[in-house]
């Protein structure tokens, strides 16, 4: 049957086969489709987009399915990105800490190589010493007989010995606590004996003279406590004062002293002396030196009698000893510091190198400046 006005189709395949410009109306016409048709296209179209949709809401739920999968790893991925942070910063720590510890070390040898030559040079000081000390103080004091004929004018010369017990006293004239001896004050002392300053030294300044000589009568003749020790200057080393053209009085008075000291020299030991009294002494004979009194040998034998004090301070002086004592322990103690340090740095050497350390930073390296996704759907 026909309808009035318009005419009918059948819909075929060919229709809906037909290009989708020729199935959709133009704009501002009536499509010619029927409606059926249309409507038949309008269904085929939404089944492939549902059939479509189907497949990528498949798909989005895989990729869901599977990032879940993965999540686990993403996050020790977070976990092992933070470990390389830590080791790089431990490895960058430890590198530091290895040149640190090779510079202390080699500051430390070199520090235990300059204590032990100070130690060297102070125990061949104080050998030294000892075998001088023994040397100047081999006999005891001499008593001046008055048979002189067969005395021997060398040990009236010769440098008091102290006590066999003298490494136990404090020595001469010696404060606790105070460095008594060095070769500083060795030289310094004999320049002074050298020094050619004006004389101190007095009459007075030798015991029971002054008092000896107000009883003399005659101011040209020696003081009877003198005249053994001026017989044996005088059968050792003949007439002192042959060359001296002063007047008999002025010798006499110069001889007096200078006979006063040697006789102290003989009646105290090294305990009883301190500089000042050598330096009276001094004094005695570079007056009688100044006179042109042959007494050379007197200034020699205070010269070994200076070094003989000084070298019994030294004796006593027991700051080497506990210098040398704080010496070894501080070595000691340096190279404990140093084995533990070289243990140290053998035990950061192996780590440094360790198969673990490698694999990190090989790691480490693969990941540097990529995402950390970078091969995980390779």
């Amino acid at each position: 049957m026909k309808a009035s006005g318009t005419t009918s189709r059948t819909v075929t395949e060919a229709d809906l086969a037909a290009p989708p410009q020729l199935q959709t109306k133009r704009r501002g016409r009536k499509s010619k489709l029927d409606p059926a048709l249309r409507k038949l296209i309008k269904n085929r179209r939404d089944r492939e987009r549902r059939a479509k949709e189907k497949v990528e809401l498949q798909r989005l739920k895989n990729v869901e399915i599977k990032y879940n999968e993965m999540m686990p790893e993403f996050e020790k991925m977070k976990e092992f990105k933070g470990k390389i942070k830590e080791i790089e910063n431990v490895n960058t720590g430890l590198r530091r800490e290895n040149e640190e510890l090779k510079s202390k070390a080699r500051n430390q040898e070199t520090e235990i190589q300059n204590l032990k030559s100070q130690i060297q040079n102070l125990k061949s000081q104080i050998k030294e010493l000892h075998e001088k000390l023994e040397s100047w103080l081999q006999s005891s004091p001499v008593h001046i007989a008055a048979n002189y004929d067969n005395f021997d004018f060398s040990k009236i010369l010769s440098p008091p010995s102290h006590c066999e017990n003298a490494a136990n006293t404090q020595g001469p004239k010696s404060s606790q606590g105070e460095k008594t001896y060095s070769d500083e004050l060795v030289q310094d002392f004999t320049r002074k004996l050298d020094a050619n300053e004006k004389s101190q030294v007095k009459i007075s300044d030798f015991k029971g003279l002054m008092e000896e000589v107000a009883r003399m009568q005659y101011w040209d003749t020696l003081p009877p406590s003198l005249l053994t020790i001026n017989m044996i200057i005088k059968k050792k080393y003949g007439e002192i004062d042959a060359e001296s053209k002063h007047c008999s009085w002025v010798a006499m008075a110069t001889r007096t002293l200078l006979c006063a000291a040697i006789k102290e020299m003989n009646e105290l030991r090294l305990e009883d002396i301190d500089e000042e009294k050598m330096l009276l002494w001094r004094d005695a004979i570079n007056n009688a030196l100044n006179m042109n009194f042959k007494v050379e040998f007197a200034m020699n034998h205070l010269k070994k009698i200076a070094r003989a004090y000084f070298g019994l301070k030294a004796s006593n002086d027991r700051s080497d000893q506990d210098q040398i004592k704080s010496l070894e322990q501080m070595m000691s103690t340096l190279n404990i510091e140093l084995l533990e340090l070289k243990s140290k740095h053998a035990e950061k050497v192996k780590e440094q190198n360790s198969t673990v350390r490698k694999e990190c930073l090989l790691d480490a390296e693969y990941f540097q400046g990529k995402t950390l996704a970078t091969g995980l759907f390779d």
